[in-house]
């Protein structure tokens, strides 16, 4: 899913958080029904964003979501990408 490039200020603004908001809910239902494998996936390409998501104010409920289904050793994975600015 992509948002409309042709809006500009306050609408593009509104409507790329409404999009972000939208696909990390997509995403945080998606992980409560995802097996291992699927969770490896998600996680794989999450990892070198891990800060960056936990600072977005939709996406952090998808972390929670994903840490309550990884296991100990993914939640390890995810928890060393975490870096302080």
């Amino acid at each position: 899913m992509s948002c409309p490039n042709h809006l500009q200020g306050p609408s593009k603004r509104w409507l790329g958080e409404t999009c972000l908001m939208f696909m990390a809910r997509i995403i945080q239902m998606f992980i409560a029904n995802a097996n291992g494998p699927e969770l490896e996936i998600i996680i794989k390409e999450l990892s070198p964003h891990v800060a960056e998501v936990l600072l977005d104010p939709h996406a952090n409920y998808m972390f929670q979501s994903l840490m309550q289904a990884a296991s100990p050793q993914q939640r390890y994975t995810l928890l060393l990408n975490v870096r302080v600015y």
